[in-house]
């Protein structure tokens, strides 16, 4: 994502690439983000899938490049592949936070809301019920100067049955802190000895089925109040209706 300036319109990347599992809520997502930004006038949209690996070599090189000029993310695991993306460079786990290590089977769940003031969890309650995946990472993503919007409440849900990889202990621990889900982090990050992110990070391990894009209205609230906060736009918190897939 990038802001050229107060005179221009930001513009968005919506990139849904993924080599493993392919959620249907794919292509609802990155249209109702296109539709919103439509329909309010507050950003355009480019989506692309590409072919072949999800990026490489210079295409890698442009993505730091990117980011070291101010180039803002949002990682959504929608897609199933934000955290799981470029595991074998450890510059791209530094910017979301953590490498995703596993989930149990999507249910529902208790979410703890922190920072209720961010535009990103502003419309939520403090406790929400939501239905997920709940994923769980390699390391505690706080380790990487991120701040704490949603978590899950680890006693309202079973973590027993595991998919994508090995859950790591302390997520398992029984009575143990809620797990992270959504966060985010300001610019001025050290992703590597020569890498500073000089842009904003919004990162929500939530939105798999794709229902929840289309009917869920605080998880609509949750996503749109984080790209406007993204973007440093003015921040309404009601995200706009959708027609896309009704």
């Amino acid at each position: 994502m990038s802001n050229d300036g107060a005179e221009s319109v930001p513009k968005i990347l919506i990139f849904t690439r993924t080599l493993g599992y392919r959620h249907d809520s794919i292509p609802i997502a990155a249209s109702v983000l296109a539709e919103w930004g439509t329909e309010t006038g507050l950003w355009e949209s480019v989506h692309t899938e590409d072919t072949g690996e999800v990026i490489s070599g210079s295409q890698i090189m442009a993505f730091r490049k990117w980011l070291q000029n101010g180039g803002h993310f949002a990682s959504m695991e929608a897609s199933h592949a934000a955290t799981t993306a470029l595991t074998t460079e450890s510059f791209y786990g530094n910017l979301t936070g953590a490498f995703f290590s596993g989930h149990p089977e999507i249910q529902s769940a208790t979410y703890q809301v922190s920072n209720p003031t961010h535009p990103a969890v502003s419309s939520l309650p403090p406790t929400w019920e939501h239905y997920d995946e709940i994923y769980q990472y390699h390391q505690d993503p706080r380790e990487n100067n991120i701040i704490l919007l949603l978590s899950a409440i680890q006693s309202s849900y079973s973590a027993t049955a595991t998919s994508g990889g090995v859950v790591s202990p302390i997520q398992l621990t029984p009575g143990g802190p809620p797990q992270p889900i959504a966060w985010f982090r300001d610019a001025g990050h050290q992703l590597a000895p020569d890498l500073i992110h000089n842009g904003r990070l919004f990162q929500t391990g939530l939105g798999h089925a794709k229902e929840t894009w289309l009917y869920d209205t605080l998880f609509r609230d949750h996503i749109y109040g984080g790209i406007q906060w993204l973007l440093g736009l003015n921040v309404t918190n009601s995200a706009p209706g959708v027609t896309t897939g009704i």
